[in-house]
């Protein structure tokens, strides 16, 4: 949603979505969205609701707090550089997270399933975390077997 506002107008337009108005009010615009969501998933769901008109604000809203997010991580992390060389680290390798994490995340879920978990909270933390770091891993020895370009990881 946030692309197709902002295409047409550049940088300009994330540069007024950032601003820390437009931040609180996409934040309010979010936690209205997920209490519509409660009350709607207890009231039975027929189809797929989050196409319905009342869920389009968040289509921008979800974006425009990850801007702000980001901008704020950037302003902030140059104080500290693990964390600065981390995001610079997974940005770098963002092609290989995206293609692996779903093979990761879901094989995550499968073992811990399998050996008996069943705490939902537990496996997604997990699956989130070692669905960033086992491809950071991947892409690590990619580079040092200089497999990247063939992988498309480059």
């Amino acid at each position: 949603g946030l692309y197709l506002i902002c295409a047409p107008f550049g940088r300009a337009v994330i540069d007024i979505l950032a601003r820390p108005v437009w931040i609180y009010v996409s934040v309010a615009i979010m936690i209205g969205t997920v209490a519509m969501a409660w009350h709607d998933a207890s009231t039975g769901l027929h189809g797929y609701p989050a196409h319905a008109i009342p869920y389009i604000p968040a289509l921008i809203a979800g974006p425009t707090l990850v801007v702000g997010l980001s901008r704020w991580i950037a302003g902030w992390s140059h104080r500290t550089a693990l964390i600065s060389q981390t995001l610079s680290l997974i940005g770098q390798r963002t092609m290989a997270i995206f293609v692996t994490h779903i093979l990761v995340t879901a094989g995550t879920r499968i073992a811990l399933v399998g050996v008996g978990v069943t705490n939902w909270t537990a496996i997604a933390v997990a699956a989130t975390a070692l669905g960033i770091a086992l491809p950071l891993v991947a892409a690590g020895l990619a580079d040092r077997l200089r497999v990247t370009a063939a992988l498309g990881w480059r």
